[in-house]
């Protein structure tokens, strides 16, 4: 089990925060205590925005949810502090809630998202190969039939990964925690 403190900022313009491991507990500041074996699950998601990353674990606990999250450049101190976090908590709970199911990525807000975006790029290629078979384009009537149809397909597509009616996939905290490793070039424990 990890006993470590980890301090970083959750932006530049935040203050920093300090999150403790100490046994089957995540401690941060005087007023939040989570007791690890209560973890059911959660989500993972790490995004690049602009020059930073977006990095975000939620834990869904007996206690609610919380979020710990972390905006900052790729060698940036605090996001090697969140991850060190995050790679010690998974190995910790690994150990005390190796059922509990991670999913990653931008959770469902996101699946409707690229089915909302999927869907209205799709009727946009329709509606452009639909009026290049009428003849409404004049002589753009080749290309607007090529990108209507480039569209639509790729509208499909997004639709397709957008499927909020389907399972996500979820992973426990041991596979969260290999995955992670594979791509930070960490050796396993």
């Amino acid at each position: 089990m990890s006993r470590f403190e980890y301090t970083f900022r959750k932006t530049a313009a935040r203050p920093a925060e300090t999150w403790r491991l100490d046994g089957k507990s995540l401690v941060s500041g005087d007023d939040l205590v989570i007791d690890l074996t209560s973890v059911k699950g959660g989500t993972f998601s790490d995004m690049p925005s602009g020059e930073n990353w977006v990095s975000s674990l939620v834990l869904e606990h007996s206690g609610g949810s919380t979020k710990i999250a972390c905006n900052d450049q790729p060698s940036g101190a605090s996001r090697a502090q969140y991850m060190a976090l995050v790679v010690a908590l998974l190995g910790d709970l690994a150990a005390v809630s190796p059922n509990a199911a991670f999913r990653s990525g931008g959770g469902r807000v996101m699946t409707y998202l690229l089915l909302a975006v999927g869907t209205i790029l799709s009727l946009i290629g329709v509606y452009a190969m639909g009026g290049a078979v009428l003849g409404q384009f004049g002589q753009a009537t080749q290309f607007a039939l090529s990108m209507g149809a480039m569209a639509l397909i790729f509208g499909i597509f997004l639709g397709y990964c957008g499927s909020p009616w389907s399972k996500p996939t979820t992973r426990s905290p041991q596979d969260l925690l290999d995955w992670l490793r594979s791509w930070l070039h960490q050796p396993a424990a």
